[in-house]
């Protein structure tokens, strides 16, 4: 019955001991405030905008706070208990989404720029009359971009918003210590992520004096300082605290109660959700593979599977069964990077990585933050389809020669730890595409998550379609790379996907015929282990595809047409080795392929960003032209 209570009507709950120190916040500023009204203070190397802290930490606030945030939840708070952990990523949630509406987008313009027009401010610009529409901008980068000027109404204080914002959220983030006797204990554990922590609330209270020493005027620093308190007076007044029901016996009695246990119940409702799809898909596809066992060409594969292994008899002794629990390994601090490294699959991820990049450079009006934004992201989510994939498919990879000694297999992780930070990695790496690159970039890194792991990774054990599935997994980050530059999906975009999607095809075939044993075994329906001759087909089929969609880059102008003989020779060569899959399928000329692959990707990629076609710059201004005509007529 507590559940059903209204939101509405729970009371405030009343400030903590810790919760007072959000008074330091405002102290700082009016300390500020003072310092400059009554002291001359001299010019330095804190008064200059362009300084390093400002530009690089403060402006980029929210990044550096979310970065600092995603390993200190799931590396300590995480390691309290479920609770506490799903209550911290919906404050985080809640945070984040507040500051997105104040200085990011609201609608339309974010909430500070449609308070400096509410109260008479504009854009206003020096040469109306070259620009008509100047008067249609709302939004003060916008502005700004056009070389205009932004004034004439109040301008809230986005620096002392982001400073106390982030300080009071890390704040309640480090609170339950208070109130847990065992915190030197805790510290001690995770020494680095606090000292982390801890520098950055020391550099946002120093910029947050900086700023009002500075920077901005008396009702632009109390404004700003107004919007940071009331964004934790929101998570306060919620009562979506930690750390104080275990000591206090508070209840949660409210809908906020669904909010903050989202990522437990989310947790085990996928793992039920697992287990009955591992069940259901298995029977299915043993009732497939079994009657073609009987088949000459499953002959030599069946004899080597557990599937076909006649009973033992009656005068043969009988193995026990292996029936021994290996404990869940606890890893310290100095372990998580190798642990994640392996979960992430980097080597793999590297190459996905790379995919990305190129799409970047080839894109045409590329610059350096949009490739490291962009990398970043990709990578982040990258991490997570591949952690979330393997959370899935623990126990067949159990059974696999090349994957039973998997980070999850020979528990040095949790399973809830990798999904976890596969959840993790998918937010942070969709929200940094959409932050820092563009809303269509992020989608697409969503939709790869989703491709990779809700139906590539279930088709396995269903269907040989699911090569194909894989193989659009592959060809979506090109065109990641080439939207986060030009924010479009036109027919450069297309063609990168396609190249490394016909790639993939030679590529994966060649390694599944030496794994066919392996994959038979976990009950993958590969080409490979269901129909060998297709598998050898296909391998040959798009490596002849790779040619013509080469040639396609110079046609459409982005490279020259010195790459359509390069890359003509390079994918001539793998198209050699898939001939020779095809013909004599066997060990040697599927290792063969299988490294040749490995060398055509990197090197056609290459040869790509080498022939680019720099696009010449199109003149508008037909005044310009006929100036330019009459000149060459004199």
């Amino acid at each position: 019955q507590s559940v059903v209570i209204p939101f509405l009507q729970m009371q405030p709950p009343s400030l903590r001991p810790h919760q007072k120190l959000a008074t330091i916040y405002p102290a700082i500023v009016v300390l500020g405030l003072l310092v400059s009204q009554l002291g001359n203070i001299p010019d330095g190397y804190f008064s200059n905008k362009r300084n390093i802290f400002n530009v690089y930490f403060v402006k980029l606030g929210w990044f550096w706070t979310t970065l600092v945030y995603l390993p200190f939840a799931y590396l300590v708070i995480s390691d309290q208990n479920v609770q506490k952990f799903g209550k911290s990523m919906a404050r985080w949630l809640i945070v984040t989404l507040y500051w997105f509406l104040l200085t990011q987008w609201a609608f339309g313009p974010s909430i500070i720029d449609r308070v400096f027009i509410a109260t008479g401010g504009a854009c206003d610009f020096v040469q109306l009359d070259e620009n008509p529409n100047a008067i249609q901008v709302f939004e003060q980068v916008a502005c700004r971009k056009q070389g205009g000027n932004w004034a004439g109404g109040h301008d809230v204080s986005g620096h002392c918003l982001l400073l106390i914002h982030s300080s009071l959220f890390f704040l309640e983030e480090l609170s339950w210590l208070w109130y847990t006797p065992s915190y030197n204990t805790i510290i001690r554990k995770s020494q680095s992520l606090f000292i982390i922590v801890g520098s950055l609330l020391g550099l946002w209270a120093w910029m947050l004096l900086m700023t009002s020493i500075y920077f901005h005027g008396h009702l632009e620093l109390l404004s700003g300082t107004l919007f940071g308190l009331f964004g934790w007076a929101l998570i306060v007044s919620t009562g979506l605290m930690e750390g104080f029901a275990e000591h206090e016996n508070i209840e949660l009695t409210s809908g906020i109660f669904f909010v903050s246990n989202f990522n437990y119940n989310t947790y085990t409702m996928l793992l039920q959700c697992r287990r009955h799809v591992h069940k259901i898909i298995t029977d299915a596809s043993l009732a497939k593979v079994m009657p073609q066992m009987r088949h000459p060409s499953m002959l030599r594969l069946a004899t080597t599977t557990s599937a076909t292994r006649p009973p033992p008899q009656d005068d043969e002794p009988r193995r026990p069964a292996v029936t021994k629990y290996k404990a869940l390994s606890i890893p310290t601090l100095k372990d998580l990077p190798q642990l994640y490294k392996e979960l992430v699959k980097a080597k793999l991820a590297g190459l996905v990585a790379l995919t990305a990049m190129a799409g970047v450079a080839i894109a045409p009006g590329t610059d350096v933050s949009t490739l490291l934004y962009t990398t970043a992201g990709t990578a982040l989510c990258i991490g997570s389809a591949n952690a979330i994939n393997q959370w899935i498919e623990i126990p067949y990879d159990a059974q696999m020669l090349r994957t039973r000694n998997r980070v999850l297999g020979r528990r040095a992780l949790s399973p809830f730890h990798a999904w976890a930070f596969g959840i993790t990695t998918g937010i942070a790496g969709t929200g940094l595409l959409a932050t820092m690159v563009n809303p269509l970039t992020a989608a697409l890194g969503a939709l790869n998550i989703f491709i990779y792991t809700g139906i590539y990774t279930p088709m396995k054990r269903a269907s040989i379609a699911n090569t194909w599935a894989g193989a659009v997994v592959g060809g979506i980050p090109p065109m990641m790379g080439w939207a986060a530059v030009t924010n479009s999906l036109d027919a450069g975009a297309w063609v990168l996907g396609a190249i490394v999607y016909a790639w993939q095809f030679p590529h994966f075939n060649s390694l599944a015929w030496n794994l066919r044993a392996d994959y038979s075994k976990a009950g993958y329906r590969m080409m490979s282990v269901t129909d060998p001759k297709l598998n050898a087909r296909v391998s040959l089929r798009y490596s002849a595809l790779m040619i013509p969609l080469c040639l396609s880059m110079p046609y459409l102008g982005l490279t020259s047409w010195w790459f359509a003989l390069d890359s003509t020779i390079i994918n001539g060569a793998m198209l050699v080795g898939a001939y020779r899959f095809w013909r004599h399928s066997n060990e040697k000329t599927a290792r063969q392929l299988f490294f040749g692959s490995l060398l055509n990707l990197p090197l056609v990629l290459a040869l790509m960003i080498l022939h680019k076609e720099h696009p010449q710059p199109v003149y508008n201004d037909h005044d310009l032209l006929e100036d330019d005509e009459e000149w060459v007529e004199e």
